[in-house]
């Protein structure tokens, strides 16, 4: 008989050499379970966030309402923690979807569900970052990422503290300066790029891109065809309850209106097509882009706003020129596109619809000027007089909008002039325009608020972006692996048409405006991937 210590010996022998033999015994098991955990959480968090956003967009009073924040919550620490690209592209979605605030809960003492995901999101990454600094002993931000997080340290606590000291509104203080902190969600871009996860980022923002373009052509097609009230339903829920920002409704113009239905969402209408042009040029034969394209197209021409407009077609000709393998690929978008307005067009001319009044009339007040409009929070003793002369177009909403910006930036140059070097702070007021901080031109209102210093700490990583994609496509710097030199024409389409957005629209302190600059360091970044365990 075998002494008992040998007995055990034995056993232990052969337990292990079972294991070695048979290691997905345990590792499938273990893999089925971590699996079914991520599904059951990913869909926990997601049901939470749909049910928030239906009870607000509806303005129904729910005694839910309180669990599904605390299971949100809950289930979406928990997600983090056991799987990390499902917290992120969680965050990506609502980014992209939920409009200019994310304002479709408040998690607790005014935290906007928005915040509370992204702060989830990039808690993460910043452990997993940490993680690999203990591991190799090389802290790995990526080319970008020391950039991107002096950014969102220096430009709040520098013109935040500046405006305090000069006496501005506390409140608006931090509501003015708080979305450049933004940038610092360059760590989940990173944190992905070093667990080799490039690729998989580079399709989840085309497919939310995707999303928002078919959840657009939905609420277009509800108030289009009047099953849902535009001006009143869809303005409450979209722009009063959800706060997605934006336009909604009819333009008045007398004889006939406007359709128009744009929100903050919109501008990633013009990503989308740059996203989904390279795959046209790329992957003629696929007809899903195709579909898409022509998706966003429609949801574009929706919006009614002349920026998206000019810089969607500037996102388009980008990709096309800098992008197209062969002239031919490039002629066949081009004659694509014609046929498709054409079929709009002829479409529209059948339901009583003149695409080319839609869009040529809107299009010939880019540079007209109206009659001076009155000032916001102001009241013109002219109003009267001036609203019955006659305008030069047939957009006098346009020519009034071009204006009011003009009045607006004689009034900021004359107060920068004063203080050309650090500007006046966040939460800055130009008492002459009106009482709010927010305005329309936002590289003006920037240099008004921070300065020429400020304007150009600001600038360098989007002009960084836009330099760095130019020399990859001309052969100056080799592209980070798995891209090609043609590819570096989605982040210099990117870029530049959020930049050109962003001169007239306060899009680009923002997180829904920033996001899209930091999505195109996915393309551009060659930071090398760390050696680590296959995990999710």
């Amino acid at each position: 008989m075998m002494p008992r210590k040998r007995v055990l010996s034995e056993y232990s022998k052969m337990s292990t050499n079972m294991l070695e033999a048979f290691p997905h015994l345990t590792l499938s098991s273990h893999f089925r379970y971590a699996r079914a955990a991520v599904i059951v959480l990913a869909a926990v968090s997601t049901s939470c966030i749909l049910s928030l956003v239906a009870l607000t967009a509806t303005g129904t009073a729910s005694s839910a309402e309180g669990a599904l924040k605390a299971l949100l919550v809950i289930s979406f620490i928990a997600l983090a923690v056991v799987d990390f690209r499902a917290v992120a592209a969680i965050a990506i979605f609502e980014l992209v979807l939920a409009g200019t605030g994310g304002q479709w809960t408040y998690v607790t003492g005014g935290v906007s569900g928005r915040n509370f995901l992204d702060a989830v999101v990039m808690t993460r990454a910043l452990t997993i970052i940490a993680s690999e600094w203990r591991r190799t002993r090389r802290l790995e931000l990526g080319r970008y990422g020391l950039h991107a997080l002096a950014l969102a340290v220096i430009i709040p606590v520098v013109w935040m503290s500046l405006g305090l000291y000069n006496g501005n509104v506390r409140g608006d203080v931090f509501a003015d300066g708080n979305g450049f902190a933004f940038f610092a969600f360059i760590l989940v871009v990173v944190a992905l790029l070093i667990r080799r996860q490039g690729n998989w980022f580079r399709n989840l923002f085309l497919a939310a891109c995707a999303a928002n373009g078919v959840l657009t052509l939905v609420l277009v097609t509800l108030t289009a065809t009047k099953l849902v009230s535009l001006d009143t339903t869809m303005y409450n829920a979209l722009l009063v309850r959800l706060g997605m920002g934006g336009v909604v409704g009819y333009q008045d113009y007398g004889v006939f209106t406007r359709f128009r239905l744009f929100t903050g969402s919109g501008l990633f209408l013009q990503v989308g097509l740059a996203l989904i042009v390279w795959r046209m040029v790329t992957r003629p034969r696929q007809i899903w882009p195709w579909v898409l394209y022509a998706i966003l197209s429609i949801d574009l021409l929706a919006t009614y706003t002349r920026g998206l407009w000019v810089s969607g077609a500037v996102a388009v000709i980008m990709v096309i020129a800098l992008g197209s393998p062969t002239l031919k690929r490039a002629a066949l978008v081009v004659v694509a596109t014609a046929v498709m307005w054409g079929s709009i067009a002829a479409g529209g001319a059948l339901n009583g619809f003149s695409l080319r009044d839609y869009v040529f009339s809107r299009s010939a007040s880019i540079v007209s000027l109206g009659p001076p409009p009155s000032k916001p929070g102001h009241s013109s003793s002219s109003s009267s007089s001036s609203s019955t002369l006659k305008p030069s177009s047939t957009d006098p909403f346009g020519e009034a909008s071009n204006g009011m910006r003009v009045e607006e930036a004689k009034i900021l140059f004359r107060l920068i002039r004063k203080r050309p070097i650090l500007g006046y702070g966040f939460g800055a007021v130009a008492k002459q325009w009106g009482p709010s901080y927010a305005f329309e031109l936002s590289y003006i209102a920037l240099l008004f608020k921070a300065g020429i210093i400020g304007l150009l700490i600001y600038l360098s990583f989007p002009l960084r972006l836009l330099w760095d994609s130019l020399r990859i496509r001309i052969r100056k710097r080799p592209p980070p692996e798995g891209i090609s030199l043609r590819a570096a024409s989605i982040p210099f389409a990117i870029v530049l048409s959020i930049m050109i957005a962003g001169a007239t629209n306060p899009y680009l302190f923002a997180a829904f405006g920033i996001i899209s600059i930091l999505a195109a360091v996915a393309w551009l970044d060659d930071t090398q991937p760390t050696e680590i365990p296959v995990e999710t």
